[in-house]
């Protein structure tokens, strides 16, 4: 049992050549990393989470895509994107974007009552939607609780970048940043390890 991965892809400028050849690019990485194989595929490619989802471009120059997040992203799309991170191209670069843009969702949407309004409200969607295939994610006390948690937590602190996405690390950050009590993240650490271990 595997999740997708959710890929987006970037450029700088905006230049029309280079956009259409990092877009055949992007293109042939999602094809290597998911074709069938004898031995099965790398991953599922997931790559809806751009901007404007399908109706946007696979690949997206970087002042345009910073751009969307300060401006036009909806809650539901941007909060997605508090747990993104570089993995290939200019490392350095990439995390210095994407500090920027997830300080900007910070600013916009984890400010007050409104961020758990509406973390609130795309949890019971994801609630709607448990069947025998994703019980142990999204039912209620599911793994899907313990990273909307942090993820409410991550919007309260924008301002500190998760180089890593694993649950046991970013447990360690807001646990350091004394946003959980070390006994809280320990119930929260002991019931991601059994969930993820039950449903592999």
């Amino acid at each position: 049992i595997a999740s997708d991965a959710d890929l987006g892809f970037l450029y700088r400028g905006g230049d029309p050549e280079a956009k259409l050849f990092w877009t055949r690019v992007a293109e042939r990485i999602i094809e290597l990393v998911s074709a069938y194989t004898s031995e099965g595929t790398i991953f599922a490619v997931d790559s809806r989470l751009r901007p404007r989802g399908r109706e946007g471009e696979l690949v997206e120059a970087e002042p345009a895509f910073a751009d969307y997040f300060a401006t036009a992203a909806q809650p539901w799309e941007a909060i997605t994107y508090m747990k993104s991170r570089v993995v290939a191209g200019d490392v350095a670069e990439g995390t210095v974007l994407l500090t920027r843009i997830q300080n900007t969702i910070g600013q916009r949407f984890g400010r007050g009552r409104d961020a758990a309004v509406k973390l609130a409200e795309m949890r019971r969607r994801l609630e709607a939607t448990a069947g025998a295939h994703n019980r142990l994610k999204t039912a209620p006390g599911g793994y899907y609780d313990i990273d909307f948690i942090l993820t409410y937590l991550r919007l309260q602190a924008a301002q500190v970048f998760f180089p890593s996405l694993t649950t046991p690390e970013r447990l360690r950050v807001v646990e350091w940043m004394g946003q959980l009590r070390p006994e809280q993240a320990r119930v929260l650490r002991d019931a991601a390890v059994f969930l993820r271990a039950l449903e592999h």
